[in-house]
């Protein structure tokens, strides 16, 4: 299994599966639809040669599988997706010294990659003993 998903699943899937399960056991509805993995909103980082893409999502887990050809990956998650958004935007305003091309395609730099990595909120796609470390 590719690390990258074996690191989504591990760290944002299952929690949320364990979330719905609560749920259920509370006699709480459940928000997912049935036979869907859970949705997770959130601003992600992918590497595509010495170009990183930032963006959001309201569903993340499905966004980045459109991605097939990107090196690294990383995802802070948020509570909603208008924190995403506004996380986004924040971010890209952060790093538009940096822009390679569009709004939210900037070169490579250490200082983007370290923003995603020391966030609190960091879920998923760092460095794990299989995968090559996004450094």
């Amino acid at each position: 299994m590719d690390p990258a998903l074996k690191s989504i699943i591990d760290r944002v899937i299952i929690p949320a599966l364990l979330r719905k399960y609560d749920r259920e056991q509370a006699g709480l509805p459940n928000p997912d639809p049935p036979g869907r993995p859970p949705i997770v909103a959130g601003v992600y980082l992918l590497r595509e040669g010495d170009v990183l893409k930032i963006g959001h999502s309201a569903d993340v887990l499905i966004r980045v599988r459109h991605y097939h050809h990107v090196q690294r990956l990383a995802l802070i998650a948020c509570d909603s997706v208008v924190a995403a958004r506004t996380l986004e935007r924040a971010l890209c305003r952060q790093f538009r010294q940096h822009l390679a091309r569009g709004r939210e395609y900037f070169h490579f730099t250490q200082a983007i990659v370290d923003r995603f990595t020391t966030d609190p909120r960091f879920q998923a796609f760092s460095p794990s003993r299989s995968a090559r470390p996004l450094r």
